[in-house]
């Protein structure tokens, strides 16, 4: 529980719910994620800022931010994908 008015963690026997619109309704998605994939990060997030032009001129500026990642599937057998089958 908690303090009143606070959030909730969502958990069902110990372990986190995710709520997600990414998945339809009446279906699932289990499994070990830390064995399933590996999100590689070659640097942290860069945020540039100048002027370009006559944008100095305009009064404006140029941002450019960027950051390099990855995910790598390493084993798919990991997750289990299934339907409960209350909606047909």
């Amino acid at each position: 529980m908690g303090p009143p008015g606070s959030a909730i963690e969502q958990r069902l026997w110990s372990i986190p719910v995710v709520t997600t619109t990414a998945i339809a309704q009446d279906t699932f998605l289990l499994g070990n994620f830390r064995a399933a994939a590996t999100l590689y990060d070659r640097w942290t997030a860069r945020v540039e800022v100048g002027t370009v032009n006559d944008d100095f001129v305009r009064n404006l500026l140029t941002v450019l931010a960027e950051e390099r990642v990855a995910l790598a599937a390493k084993d798919m057998t990991a997750l289990v994908r299934g339907d409960f089958g209350f909606i047909a």
